[in-house]
């Protein structure tokens, strides 16, 4: 028998208009800290397979300080060229005065884009840029007409922290 795990998860729905879900849906301490980001300067870059290498880079770092497994770059060119010919799939990252601070890969399809990884470097201040590169992925499958945005999967008592982040999302 295969053991499987049970794994929480939030979706929004994109039905609503962009300023329900920023006002109604997402927590006020999400939106201060996007209003933080984006006063401080913080940048969104949308790309493709052309922003693999700093996005590796951010994951490379920050799997090298939880110890986590790295896939190799091709690993990940491979799935945004198979998501690319929906044209569902986008790598966003945020930088801060030319620094790349947290990226994000979201794909999906026209029913549900989801938030497939996130990497970031550690040591850095907390300006939003979370935050703010979530609301530009949530904005962005809104605008390619998606109907669902899943966060994926929210484990509360193994990654706290990043489950409180997530949470504040979604109701």
């Amino acid at each position: 028998k295969k053991k499987s795990k049970k794994f929480q998860t939030g979706t929004i729905d994109l039905n609503n208009s962009e300023k329900e879900l920023f006002e109604n849906v997402i927590h006020s301490k999400r939106r201060n800290m996007i209003r933080k980001a984006e006063k401080s300067g913080v940048i969104i870059e949308k790309y493709g397979t052309d922003g693999l290498p700093i996005y590796f880079n951010l994951m490379h770092d920050m799997h090298q300080k939880t110890g986590l497994k790295v896939n190799p770059l091709n690993y990940y060119e491979d799935v945004l060229n198979t998501y690319s010919e929906s044209g569902k799939v986008i790598l966003m990252i945020a930088f801060y005065e030319e620094k790349p601070l947290t990226g994000v890969i979201i794909a999906g399809n026209k029913n549900v884009m989801h938030y497939w990884q996130g990497a970031s470097i550690s040591d850095v201040p907390n300006l939003g840029q979370g935050e703010l590169l979530q609301w530009e992925s949530i904005r962005w499958a809104k605008m390619q007409g998606v109907k669902y945005y899943d966060l994926c999967v929210i484990e509360p008592e193994r990654l706290p922290h990043i489950a409180q982040f997530k949470m504040g999302f979604t109701k």
